[in-house]
């Protein structure tokens, strides 16, 4: 871990297509909105031990990044602390990035504030390989048949949340995605644990933990 520096000192250089300051201490310093002009950005990791991360608004001119392919802006914790200090993420903002950069495979959101239900507008990156919004305040019906549609989906991670699952899919000739990775952990599901989940055949890793799942 390095102490903050500047980042303003780059934004002559937007030609650059990768962008990496993950593991750094930025002191709870917001994101600049400038980073929107990084126009040919595929590559963006903002990623933050700790609570010395980010603080505040995820800018909205994050969305203009229309090139992006890989966009992590989480924090993540060892042992999370009663308060963490998090970024806070517009649903707007969200939505206007699934709009434009719609050649996305990796988001990463883990512990950014975004207080919604999931936007069905995630189901057409099709290009998606990769989901993480652990401790995203994310709330409501989760339609996860829906998402089985993304046929290059192989890690789904939505653990923290109060979620709701429909309850199964529709058709038994369904193709799957390749899912290796799922975490369900303390989304307040009821019920039985759902059938389809015999169907992932890629399956490596499962996490229902601290639900109120039965029978």
């Amino acid at each position: 871990m390095v102490p903050w520096m500047p980042i303003v000192v780059f934004f002559h250089l937007c030609t650059f297509n990768i962008f990496g300051l993950s593991d750094n201490d930025f002191n709870h310093s917001q994101i600049p909105s400038r980073i929107g002009e990084f126009s040919q950005l595929r590559y963006l990791n903002l990623a933050q031990p700790g609570e010395n991360t980010f603080f505040g608004e995820v800018p909205p001119q994050v969305s203009h990044l229309r090139n992006l392919l890989i966009l992590d802006l989480r924090s993540y914790f060892e042992y999370i602390p009663p308060n963490p200090i998090k970024l806070q993420l517009k649903i707007s903002t969200l939505r206007s990035l699934i709009q434009n950069a719609t050649s996305l495979e990796v988001l990463r959101h883990s512990f950014v504030t975004i207080s919604s239900s999931i936007p069905d507008m995630l189901t057409n990156l099709t290009s998606l390989r990769k989901l993480e919004l652990f401790h995203c305040v994310l709330y409501g019906e989760f339609p996860i048949e829906r998402f089985f549609k993304l046929k290059m989906l192989n890690n789904l991670g939505l653990s923290g949340n109060k979620l709701s699952l429909f309850p199964g899919i529709s058709s038994s000739n369904e193709t799957f995605p390749p899912i290796q990775n799922l975490g369900l952990r303390s989304c307040n599901l009821h019920g039985e644990i759902p059938s389809w989940i015999m169907n992932l055949t890629d399956l490596a890793y499962l996490d229902l933990e601290y639900n109120n799942l039965q029978g």
